[in-house]
């Protein structure tokens, strides 16, 4: 399989030609990986399982995640990513696992992600979010950790 990712002496992830070859799920966890996670990974439309946790990464979440209709777990804790939580992520209908924590989010808990009506886990303690924790996240069943972070209500 050809790589679709190259990485440079200092372990930064560099988009080329990202297409549905990656395997699936898709784990490149604990590996140091420095750099911002591409965002012609929303463009991998069978891709249902994404695990970027325990890395260096670094930026914002690219908004074209929430083009992956079919993923149902994104790990992207213990990194350093920063900027808000997407609007866009309350699209991803098949999300069951949802692990942001651990990072420097910034900003409120977006209403949309009240749409993740099968999620099993949301967490995303140990950021920097602020605000009230929207009422729409009582219609979710999931185990819901917003420990550490400036929230309300």
């Amino acid at each position: 399989m050809k790589s679709n990712y190259a990485c440079d002496e200092s372990s930064s992830v560099h988009e080329d030609d990202i297409h549905d070859k990656l395997p699936l799920p898709t784990n490149m966890s604990f590996n140091f990986l420095t750099g911002q996670i591409p965002s012609g990974l929303g463009n991998l439309t069978k891709l249902s399982e994404l695990y970027l946790f325990l890395n260096n990464l670094t930026g914002s979440i690219p908004p074209t995640l929430g083009n992956s209709s079919l993923l149902r777990s994104l790990y992207l804790y213990m990194n350093k990513l920063s900027g808000r939580i997407l609007d866009e992520l309350g699209n991803m209908k098949n999300l069951v696992m949802l692990h942001f924590g651990h990072n420097q989010l910034t900003g409120s808990i977006p209403v949309s992600l009240g749409n993740l009506t099968k999620s099993k886990m949301l967490d995303v303690h140990e950021n920097l979010l602020s605000g009230i924790v929207p009422p729409e996240l009582g219609k979710l069943e999931s185990l819901i950790e917003l420990s550490r972070s400036c929230l309300e209500g």
